[in-house]
Parts: structure tokens; sequence; C-alpha cells
């Protein structure tokens, strides 16, 4: 029960308290889509420790999540590209 508290509390905590420090470092834009790719981590890490393979509707899930990090990422490239152009 008492690890059950712990990762109750710590695990929001320390994901709100990261999230929140990093803007100290990097972009929020790159804040929030390293956030957005927290799904593969949870896949992952819930395969490796506790050998559950997600669901068909999770796996969809998560690939719709990652792809919209991909567009969100390659749409920004894309507009810093087009604005370069325009000052050339």
């Amino acid at each position: 029960m008492i690890w059950l508290s712990a990762g109750a509390f710590l695990g929001p905590f320390l994901a709100a308290f990261t999230g929140f420090s990093s803007l100290k470092y990097i972009e929020a834009s790159r804040s929030s889509v390293i956030g957005s790719s927290k799904a593969l981590f949870v896949l992952l890490t819930s395969w490796f420790y506790f050998n559950m393979i997600p669901g068909n509707y999770q796996l969809i899930g998560g690939l719709i999540t990652i792809l919209g990090v991909f567009m969100l990422t390659g749409g920004k490239r894309l507009l810093y590209k087009k604005i370069e152009e325009k000052v050339i």
C-alpha cells in the first residue's frame, strides 16, 4: 500500500515538476512535443516491466498520438522553412 501511495503522489508530481522545470532550458513548444510522446514511453515501460501487451484500441490510440507529434514537429519545420525563404 505504501508503494501505491508513493506512486500515486510522485507520478503526477514528478511529471508536472519536470515539465515546468524544462521550460528554463527549452522552448514551450518543444516541451509540449516531448510531453506528447509520453504514450510511447508508457507503452514500452508496460511491456518491459509488466510483460503486458496493450490492446488494439490502446495501440491505435498510441499510434495516433505519435503521428500527431510527428505532424506537429514536421509542420513547424515547414513553417520555418517558408519563413526563411521569404526573408532571403
